[in-house]
């Protein structure tokens, strides 16, 4: 993410109308923007509603609708809000002279709720089967996946290449791309967009949640023959 991604708000901005917030969760409107400043409720972890709503829905006779509706917000103002609200801690928690991290822990609740974890992609039926469950999970582990706060933190280091239109990527990548399960627990998704190859690694939660853990760009060496094709 080597520009700002277009047309973001800055972390403290402007409060939802009463219209928006009457909307119910999941509708997508054109120029409908969050409260990404927190300035009504602090501390509200701004997608949850959202990612309720589609949990909720994939797996049902709403599933086209959900996927819709994520691939909606993804491409719109809502991932844009998420991403700028990332980039402006970025800059101001870390220097610029930090290029590579391993791990991201954001220390203060407030602001780890306060930028959320965004829905970025709905994974098949198929691959969800590949995992193995964890003993005594309560649920059966879900199909959307979540792109974290830290991680997106330790990406807009790690990976300052991709911009916000990479990440656009995603549900694409995830839903349609080839996979390959490791250890029962992480997925990992290779597919070509052009002549560029990319990876993301999905990984499930004791909690039955699914996270993105990587995401980048991938060497044809990287990729499985059988993904290649003939």
């Amino acid at each position: 993410m080597n520009r700002p991604p277009r047309d973001a708000p800055e972390s403290g901005g402007a409060a939802t109308s009463d219209r928006d917030r009457a909307d119910p969760p999941g509708r997508v409107r054109a120029g409908a923007t969050p409260d990404v400043g927190g300035e009504r409720k602090p501390g509200i972890n701004r997608w949850h509603a959202l990612i309720g709503w589609l949990d909720h829905r994939i797996g049902t006779e709403d599933e086209a609708l959900a996927r819709r509706v994520l691939r909606a917000v993804v491409a719109g103002p809502l991932f844009d809000a998420f991403l700028a609200m990332v980039v402006d801690y970025r800059r101001r928690m870390f220097p610029p002279t930090v290029r590579r991290v391993k791990h991201i822990r954001i220390a203060d609740p407030a602001v780890k709720n306060r930028i959320g974890e965004f829905p970025v992609a709905v994974i098949s039926c198929r691959a969800r089967s590949a995992l193995d469950p964890w003993p005594g999970a309560a649920s059966p582990v879900t199909r959307v996946v979540c792109l974290s706060a830290e991680t997106a933190m330790k990406q807009v280091i790690n990976h300052p290449d991709l911009t916000a239109d990479h990440y656009r990527l995603l549900p694409n990548l995830i839903e349609e791309g080839y996979a390959v399960v490791e250890d029962g627990r992480n997925l990992i998704f290779f597919r070509r967009f052009g002549p560029r190859w990319y990876k993301a690694v999905v990984k499930q939660t004791a909690r039955s949640e699914l996270y993105l853990t990587t995401f980048r760009k991938a060497n044809l060496n990287q990729v499985p023959s059988a993904a290649r094709g003939p």
